[in-house]
């Protein structure tokens, strides 16, 4: 079956023309504090841990992209899919395979979200449950364009949110997240945040300054932001700026983060790109340019090494994308799987055209370099 593809632009009209009122419309209801929508009970996610003994993760299932870059990928809330994005502005989801399958089966989408710019940032609901579909949404934002919230089980926009200048220009928003409990929508700006009620599409917002000539936060563009899983009116945010902030609502200023670090922990990345990572309980995964998956245990004591103190990884896995950057990587918080994406920008060699022909051998060269291209999507079982 053909995965179903839909573009932002068209559904966009349609939401800003509807003649339902944003609290009235059937779709426009997750997270209503007012008329909760009926949230089954999830267990818990079952405790996970890795060792430095683990075995190397099997491939169950890969979507190769072909030249299309792959920009990050994240499991739902309840694991039974995977969200992704790439480099041709589209969104897609896929299903989480299971572990009957002997050979690594290719994965199809599901649904293609199409989005008219670069994909800045996309996040689930937080408490997405297959089995309600008020659940089953995301939101992602995009430049020159609004929040758009789309519905997981057939890829249209449920609603639209709008941030808007001191010149009432519309602005794009560079990182989002919500709360714990999906009633508000965070949306990380240039030296501010704006906050939605996630009911009510548009454009009203609360506004959190997080630097200004008179209060010096955390400066610069909001790259992301965490809420409290405990505290739900306590979130941090992060900038490119270099610096962490603490807030409580409604936005106050905590604390600043600028004191020791902890500890580090290490991997390999050469280029500006984004290269995510996860955390499920103690354990802490991420990729790198040199094309190896890492696992750090969070218990392990750091290391003195030099001016800092290291946490040296239990875990690392060469070679999982051909010796391609592993750009993405996110843990199922439900079973022993991980998902990572891979690409990077390739540059031609000028060194080897110059190079005489006696010191090359016939293909070998283009063999090597095309054995470190590989964009695809991969979902991995981990080993006991």
């Amino acid at each position: 079956m053909e995965p179903t593809k839909l573009d932002a632009e068209e559904h966009l009209e349609y939401v800003e023309t509807s003649d339902l009122s944003p609290i009235e419309a059937p779709d426009a209801n997750v997270g209503d504090s007012s008329e909760p929508c009926d949230v089954m009970e999830v267990e818990p996610p079952p405790k996970f841990s890795l060792t430095k003994d683990s075995s190397r993760p099997i491939l169950l299932a890969q979507y190769p992209c072909s030249t299309n870059i792959t920009r990050g990928c994240k499991f739902s809330p309840d694991g039974l899919c995977l969200l992704t994005n790439s480099e041709d502005n589209q969104l897609r989801i896929f299903e989480t395979p299971n572990h009957s399958e002997d050979v690594p089966q290719e994965l199809k989408p599901c649904f293609v979200m199409a989005e008219g710019e670069l994909i800045y940032d996309f996040c689930w609901y937080p408490t997405m449950d297959s089995r309600n579909p008020d659940t089953c949404c995301f939101v992602s934002t995009a430049q020159y364009a609004p929040i758009h919230l789309y519905d997981a089980y057939d890829g249209h926009i449920r609603a639209t949110y709008r941030c808007f200048d001191g010149v009432d220009e519309m602005v794009a928003a560079y990182s989002l997240a919500f709360d714990p409990h999906g009633q508000k929508l965070f949306a990380g700006l240039k030296n501010e945040i704006r906050i939605f009620d996630i009911s009510i599409p548009g454009r009203d917002c609360e506004i959190r300054k997080t630097w200004t000539k008179q209060a010096h936060g955390p400066s610069g563009i909001i790259s992301c932001i965490a809420t409290s899983p405990a505290l739900s009116e306590v979130y941090a945010v992060g900038t490119y700026g270099k610096s962490i902030g603490v807030y409580a609502e409604p936005g106050e200023l905590i604390c600043l983060l600028t004191g020791e670090l902890y500890g580090t922990l290490e991997r390999k990345v050469e280029t500006n790109q984004r290269i995510q990572f996860d955390i499920r309980d103690d354990m802490v995964v991420s990729g790198g340019t040199d094309g190896a998956i890492r696992v750090w245990d969070l218990t392990q004591p750091p290391i003195e090494s030099g001016k800092s103190s290291v946490i040296e990884p239990i875990l690392s896995w060469e070679n999982v994308h051909g010796g391609d950057c592993v750009n993405g990587i996110t843990f199922n918080p439900y079973q022993s799987k991980i998902a990572s994406s891979s690409g990077q920008r390739h540059f031609k060699d000028v060194s080897a055209e110059i190079s005489s022909s006696e010191d090359e051998i016939e293909g070998e060269g283009d063999e090597s370099k095309m054995k470190r291209i590989e964009n695809s999507f991969k979902i991995w079982a981990l080993g006991e």
